[in-house]
């Protein structure tokens, strides 16, 4: 059975950066029994959003479904070479974590070597400008990268796919400079960033 998964975060039912986004951060007061923006068939991205407790660790990693009852023996489909964990798909595994590496040189921005759960805190309050155009950036690379790699870890383990990091990494920046194209008139961006995020801004850009 091929897994497809639904996006309950548009009306339309299609994944985009901008609605990932809207459900992911943080704006409301606490309230922890609300629902999951991910509808998944019969898996879901790695991150919900819960108001007030901000992202949240959503997917059933291998070390969390009872007694491997997949049949798997619950090692990281990315690296095949640990236990797969939060922790360790994001970013420990040394494929999650090249292509993280690959998105964060264009971004040029800095971000921590924390556990997952963690990262998410310190995300969800340092990015958090509307009108900041390294906020957005940062936006779209954590939670662009994280579906994209959660859609390959899926298909390595259900159909037995495989892509190198550098093509994953390639998709994901592609993506984020399709959002940036459709939002750049809403920020001031420096000509070293629409260089960098070309040619989405009308600029060559650096090839990945």
């Amino acid at each position: 059975m091929i897994s497809i998964n639904l996006w309950a975060g548009h009306p339309t039912g299609t994944f985009t950066i901008a609605s990932a986004w809207e459900n992911l951060r943080n704006k409301n007061p606490i309230s922890p029994h609300l629902p999951s923006p991910m509808v998944s068939r019969p898996h879901s991205s790695p991150i919900i959003y819960s108001p007030g407790s901000g992202f949240k660790e959503q997917s059933r990693t291998q070390d969390r479904l009872p007694q491997h009852s997949d049949g798997s023996n619950g090692t990281c489909s990315l690296c095949n070479s640990q236990i797969e964990t939060h922790d360790h798909l994001f970013f420990d595994c040394t494929y999650s974590r090249l292509v993280w590496e690959q998105v964060n040189r264009l971004t040029d921005l800095t971000w921590p070597n924390l556990p997952w759960q963690d990262l998410l805190t310190w995300a969800s309050q340092k990015w958090t400008s509307k009108f900041q155009f390294s906020h957005l950036l940062a936006k779209l690379a954590l939670s662009t990268t994280c579906y994209f790699l959660w859609q390959e870890r899926n298909k390595r383990f259900f159909q037995q796919a495989h892509r190198p990091h550098n093509a994953t990494a390639t998709d994901i920046i592609q993506q984020i400079r399709r959002q940036v194209n459709n939002l750049k008139k809403q920020y001031t961006i420096s000509a070293a960033r629409q260089f960098l995020w070309g040619p989405s801004l009308g600029q060559s850009g650096p090839s990945v």
